[in-house]
Order: structure tokens, then sequence, then C-alpha cells
């Protein structure tokens, strides 16, 4: 199963709008993958350019208040990013 019909068989949303426009579907999936990296590229851009920006899920501020406490708690505890990489870049 091509990852296009994956992606429109689990999201009610994308099935929708490619019922709408399967014209569009049908160019995309004619894509070439640079092809369509370009055009994700453009898509984010677009939404990035955007002043009303992105809507924020409350599970993703939920979890950057936890660090946040977590980090206030104990701001002597982790790694600085050097020593992150460094352990990153390691690992390879």
């Amino acid at each position: 199963m091509s990852l296009l019909i994956s992606l429109i068989a689990n999201s009610p949303v994308l099935a929708h709008f490619f019922l709408m426009n399967s014209a569009l579907a049908t160019e995309i999936s004619r894509l070439t993958p640079v092809e369509k990296l370009r055009l994700v590229v453009e898509l984010w851009d677009d939404l990035a350019a955007r002043e009303e920006g992105l809507p924020i899920p409350a599970w993703h501020e939920q979890i950057l208040a936890e660090d946040q406490a977590l980090y206030r708690a104990s701001p002597g505890e982790g790694s600085s990013w050097p020593e992150a990489k460094a352990r990153i870049v390691g690992q390879s």
C-alpha cells in the first residue's frame, strides 16, 4: 500500500480532502520523492508564514510545563548541549 493511500485510510480529514480533490491527489501521487519533499517544504513555509500560527495541542503545553518544572527544581542537573551532542555523535 502506498504511503498516500495509507495516510488517507488512517485519517478522515485527509480522506475527505482527497475525495474532494482527487485530481490533486493524482498529481501528488505522480511526484518523485524529491518533488514531494519540495512540496512539503513549500507547505511548511506557507504555514510558518501565517500570522495566526498553528494551534499548540494541550499535551504539548503539558509536557513543556512538566519539563520547565523539572528544570526549575534542579537547574544544575542535566547536560549542556556540547555534552549531549558529544554523547549523541559518539553513538554513531
